[in-house]
Formats: C-alpha cells, structure tokens, sequence
C-alpha cells in the first residue's frame, strides 16, 4: 500500500468539528491571524493509515495490534507518503509510514508497526474512571464521509480511536486524581505562565476481535488511568474503549508537555 495526500485547512477543521478536537493549533482562524498554516492532527494522519492499511490486507492477516511512534507534525496542504511495508518479523508485521521530509511514525529509530498476535492481556478497567462520552446521530455519518469509509464497523472504530482524545481531555479538565490535578495544573493557560500543550509520544492500540466490532448506539464508554512518568514532563494513559458493553479497544498513550512556542515555531507559515 503506496499513496500520497495533503489535508486542507477545511478538512482539519471537519475533522475536529467531529471529534471534538479544541485543540487551537487546529483552529484556520487562530493559525493564519498567527501566519502559521493549521496543524494536522495526529489522529487524522493515524485514521488515514489505517483505513488504507486495513484495506490492502486479507481478513486472515487483519492486524490486532498498533503500534503507532510520533516524531513531527504536519501542517496544512503539506503532502504526506503514506506507506505500509511487510517485514520479515515473527510473528508478521508491516511497519507504517508516513513521510512528508521526514518520518511522521518514527522515533529514535522505532518504526510504527502493525501486527496480529494471540495472547495480548487485556486491561483490568474495573476501578478507572468512565468518561464516557455521548454523540449526534449524525456524528459518525460525517466521520465516514470526512475519511471516505464505507465500512460501518471499521469507520466505528476508527471514530472511537479519534473520538478517546475527547476522552482524555475531559478527564484532564475534570480531575479526579491526583495525576489528573497535576497534568491540568500544567496544561491551565491561566495559570501556567510556560503555557505547555500535550504531544502524543507513543500510542499502541489492541483490538480485541476486530470482526465484531459494533457500531455505538448512544455513547462509548471510555475507561482511563493516567500514569505520572517526569513530574510537569511526561505521562502515561491507559484506556478501554467499550462500546455496548464489548471491548473495541485498549489503549497505552504516552504524551509530553511541549512549549506552545515551540509548536508555533515548528508549525509552517504561510507563504511558504
């Protein structure tokens, strides 16, 4: 599986707008008064692989297991190579690609992959919070179109991954532990003067029974635990999608805080 895409500032935002992505990097108004180009988001760059890598596999090679490696962004109009490989590994893998002057799935050498294995253990969730969130009818229509998705379990699932970062939001903005305090103590734009945005580092992603995936009838459940790796430096997330009761997913993010100015900085202009 070869191709190529840019993402217009319209598509971003339509992507966002679906899955409740606030993030302001994100937002054409804040970015181009800024002469900045608007940011992709990670999640929109991973659903565009993975529907293409689904797609170019046979059911019996159907990978369970993601592992996904961020390095840089990617800004608006800005083409991306999106390629996924065999490897000669065991069991089977493809490593996942996506090029645009540089590896967008790599980190210190570490390729993303995709694989099918048998024996991952599923998280214990039965003491994590449930953030679940609620949805419009119409919010998974505008998904599938947004992403050109025909399936309706597959779109489901890929709604549900992009979907999780609302999830991890809220529970950031609505502490209840400890961990969750700190990491809104430092993402709070008025109070932190550093002002400091989360950066997904690593995200692995387990599908339990990827041919039973279930489309959501009223909301999906997200169970989730934060981890404190650097105090005000990094954190880890594990999460359990369910969604009517089944597992869709479990989940193991690790993120850093990054200066916004940083980010500003990294982001394209404009005229460029």
């Amino acid at each position: 599986m070869h191709y190529s895409s840019s993402f217009s500032a319209k598509l971003v935002s339509d992507f966002c707008k679906v899955t409740h992505d606030s993030n302001i990097v994100h937002d054409t108004n804040y970015m181009h008064t800024n002469g900045k180009r608007v940011i992709v988001p990670g999640m929109l760059l991973l659903c565009s692989l993975m529907s293409k890598c689904w797609n170019s596999v046979t059911d019996k090679d159907l990978p369970n297991l993601y592992q996904f490696y961020f390095n840089s962004i990617t800004s608006e109009d800005e083409f991306v190579t999106f390629f996924c490989r065999p490897e000669d590994t065991f069991p089977p893998s493809l490593s996942l690609h996506a090029i645009n002057g540089r590896d967008c799935f790599s980190l210190n050498e570490k390729y993303s992959f995709a694989t099918y294995i048998d024996d991952y253990e599923l998280f214990d969730s039965s003491e994590w919070v449930d953030r679940s969130l609620p949805f419009a009818e119409n919010q998974l229509e505008e998904f599938k179109n947004i992403m050109k998705i025909n399936d309706d379990a597959y779109s489901s699932l890929l709604f549900s991954i992009s979907y999780a970062s609302m999830a991890l939001f809220k529970a950031i903005n609505e502490p209840l532990s400890d961990v969750e305090k700190e990491i809104h103590n430092l993402l709070d734009k008025k109070s932190n003067a550093d002002c400091v945005s989360p950066f997904y580092q690593s995200l692995k992603i387990f599908i339990p029974k990827p041919s039973h995936i279930k489309v959501p009838s009223k909301e999906i459940k997200y169970f989730i635990h934060f981890d404190r790796y650097v105090l005000n430096k990094s954190y880890g997330c594990s999460l359990v999608c369910k969604i009517n009761d089944h597992v869709v997913f479990n989940a193991t993010y690790n993120m850093v805080s990054i200066p916004d100015r940083l980010i500003m900085r990294m982001a394209k202009n404009i005229n460029n």
